[in-house]
């Protein structure tokens, strides 16, 4: 069994934490075939509808802001459509893998969070400021924000604060 995370397209909706056991948990939770999106840090996958944008699936904004933060090359170049599906990436044996704990806590459990970036390189510390914010996906927009208008920023992240 795989623990993931549904995040619903309508944002009226709250995201929730479900168990999987198949390939057609995962295609009733997006709406019809999967498509994997893979995000390497943190290592997570996310699950969306294969013709999500083909069949005119509203945008999936908290998912798209997910995906842009962890992988920034992806900003203003794509989006996902419909419900997704956070887990974990595949182990050496293409089996998926539970969501990080970490990453459904912060999405699940977190009362404050908070957001760090990096201006050097991977190396370079991790520096904040005293925002704080009450739900992940806000702090992900301002992250994001922050990181197109200070051209320093090498990474963005979201932790507990």
């Amino acid at each position: 069994m795989v623990t993931g995370v549904i995040i619903p397209a309508d944002e009226a909706l709250a995201i929730s934490q479900c168990e999987f056991n198949d390939l057609r948990d995962y295609q009733m939770a997006v709406g019809g075939l999967i498509e994997a999106i893979d995000l390497d840090d943190p290592s997570m996958t996310f699950f969306a509808n294969e013709e999500g944008k083909l069949i005119g699936l509203p945008v999936n904004r908290r998912a798209t802001m997910l995906w842009w933060l962890h992988n920034p090359a992806t900003y203003g170049y794509d989006v996902l459509a419909g419900d997704a599906v956070l887990v974990g990436q595949p182990d050496q044996d293409g089996d998926t893998q539970s969501a990080p704990e970490s990453i459904i806590g912060l999405l699940m459990d977190t009362p404050a969070l908070k957001v760090e970036v990096q201006t050097e390189g991977p190396d370079s510390p991790w520096c904040g400021n005293a925002r704080r914010f009450e739900d992940y996906f806000s702090a992900a927009a301002y992250a994001i924000d922050l990181s197109r208008r200070w051209t320093q920023v090498t990474r963005a992240r979201v932790i507990a604060a």
